[in-house]
C-alpha cells in the first residue's frame, strides 16, 4: 500500500477483495455491507506494536492486531486474513489509525 504496488496487492487479496487503483483504496464486503479504506500509509515501525492474533472457530480466518502509537495515543488496525485453497491471502482491515 505504502508504494501502490497494485500488482503485488492483487497477488495477496482474497477473491472478495477489490483494489481501487485511482483511489488508493481496499474494497470488500463485511456483514453485508460495502466497507471502502484508504491505503495504509506512513506507517512507522518504531511506533507499531504488536498487539495479538487469532483464528476464527473454523480456523479458515486469522486476524492480526496492531497498534500504531502516536504522541500520548495509539489508533488499532485489524489485519484480516482468510484461507483459500492452501494459501492465506488478505482479506481486509479496520483501522481507527
Amino acid at each position: 500500500m505504502e508504494n501502490n504496488d497494485y500488482t503485488y496487492l492483487k497477488v495477496v487479496s482474497a477473491s472478495g477483495i477489490t483494489i481501487d487503483q485511482e483511489k488508493n483504496q481496499v474494497i470488500y464486503t463485511y456483514s453485508g455491507e460495502e466497507i471502502r479504506c484508504d491505503f495504509l500509509k506512513g506507517i512507522n515501525f518504531s511506533n507499531l506494536e504488536y498487539w495479538g492474533s487469532g483464528y476464527t472457530e473454523t480456523y479458515s480466518d486469522f486476524q492480526i492486531v496492531f497498534a500504531q502509537f502516536l504522541k500520548d495515543t495509539h489508533g488499532t488496525i485489524y489485519f484480516d486474513f482468510i484461507k483459500e485453497g492452501n494459501q492465506w491471502l488478505f482479506n481486509g482491515f479496520i483501522t481507527n489509525a
